[in-house]
């Protein structure tokens, strides 16, 4: 536990969790403008493509974050959709709109948004906290100022010390909670990527 804020796995589930935020509000902007046009549009003949479309593009991203889950939480997800190819197209789309494993990816998808919101801004503050004390006594030197945090100033070499000593013991907390923050996004992406039980 110690070591677990030097792990090269702790930083890559951290910049999993970071990185859940802008990929997040892409894929909610992308599922929200396709399915407004696609149903607006469902009476003429612009509605049914652009559906087929965002379709096929949240397939896409639930692959793009199944690599990313993989790569970068270490937890490997199969693909859970069936190969269709051998069906003519019709029989294609209607047998994909019926696969429970395209709405999961849609729902992980659009709940990437408000998680990774939160995710995000955990994470950020979880670094920076101890970050800016660890590196305190180094900058002190050259502030106009002593260091504040809050109520408290730092503006003695013993503080300053203090400060560092802190920031210590706050990264290797910070780092489990990094990992905590990913084994939970691990099992959500488990749960709503992958194939179910009944698959």
């Amino acid at each position: 536990a110690l070591l677990a804020p030097l792990r090269p796995s702790t930083w890559a589930e951290a910049a999993y969790l970071v990185l859940s935020m802008p990929l997040g509000i892409l894929w909610f902007t992308m599922i929200t403008c396709l399915a407004s046009l696609g149903i607006g549009t469902l009476i003429t003949l612009i509605g049914a493509p652009v559906l087929c479309l965002l379709g096929v593009l949240v397939m896409a991203a639930a692959r793009l974050e199944r690599l990313r889950a993989r790569w970068l939480l270490g937890t490997p997800i199969a693909d859970p959709h069936r190969d269709l190819s051998a069906l003519p197209l019709g029989k294609r789309i209607l047998a994909r709109l019926g696969e429970a494993a395209l709405w999961r990816d849609a729902v992980y998808l659009a709940l990437r948004m408000p998680v990774g919101i939160l995710t995000f801004t955990a994470t950020i503050a979880l670094v920076a906290l101890p970050l800016g004390l660890i590196v305190s006594p180094l900058l002190a030197p050259l502030a106009p100022e002593p260091v504040r945090m809050g109520w408290f100033v730092a503006d003695t070499p013993a503080e300053l010390a203090a400060c560092f000593v802190a920031g210590l013991l706050l990264a290797i907390l910070a780092a489990l909670a990094v990992r905590g923050l990913a084994h939970l996004e691990r099992l959500l992406a488990t749960a709503l990527l992958g194939a179910s039980p009944s698959e």
